[in-house]
């Protein structure tokens, strides 16, 4: 970035309620590193402790699925993975709601599936949107494997809006999806 581009930065950030960003290579030590920032940042602001609790959890969930399902996600030893994406916490003043949003790029392939399942939980109540956590919960054979949709659905019982994303084309096998969640 050129420097005279950071006070204009500096301004967007402000401008748009922008807390905390991350961009860049997010790795299990990143995350956990910026979620405790994150969580010091808010506390410090004297957030209450029940809202910088929910907003710890949402990020950690955001950061764990762009680490997770990453078109770009790579093994850097130990059991370890980087991948490339950006992670954003603000608060939307007008509103006075907390935001965090996160993008990342995925394979082209699963935008189907993942507009899908948004939609889907876009259209539940919290009532319907808890029974369906228990349900997913209970069938899962190995509570740690990936795909049954748990953290999407733990997202949208703890954002006080829809989840809103977006998909942008970015080659022939990939797209960049951006997710927001308001606390």
């Amino acid at each position: 970035m050129l420097l005279d581009q950071t006070l204009e930065l500096k301004h967007n950030f402000d401008s748009n309620g922008i807390l905390l960003a991350f961009s860049g290579a997010i790795s299990q030590p990143v995350l956990s590193g910026f979620a405790k920032g994150m969580e010091i940042k808010l506390a410090n602001l004297g957030v209450e402790t029940r809202v910088v609790r929910t907003i710890f959890e949402v990020l950690i969930e955001m950061m764990q699925n762009v680490l997770n399902y990453s078109y770009d996600s790579r093994d850097i030893g130990q059991n370890m993975f980087e991948s490339s994406g950006i992670v954003v916490v603000g608060l939307n003043q007008e509103i006075n709601k907390y935001f965090i949003m996160s993008g990342n790029r995925i394979a082209k392939g699963k935008k189907t599936n993942l507009t899908a399942k948004i939609n889907n939980l876009n259209t539940l109540d919290a009532e319907a949107l808890k029974d369906l956590y228990r349900e997913r919960r209970r069938g899962r054979q190995d509570v740690h494997s990936r795909g049954a949709g748990l953290g999407l659905i733990d997202l949208a019982r703890k954002s006080s809006e829809k989840l809103e994303y977006k998909f942008v084309e970015l080659d022939h096998e990939s797209m960049f999806f951006s997710l927001k969640v308001i606390i």
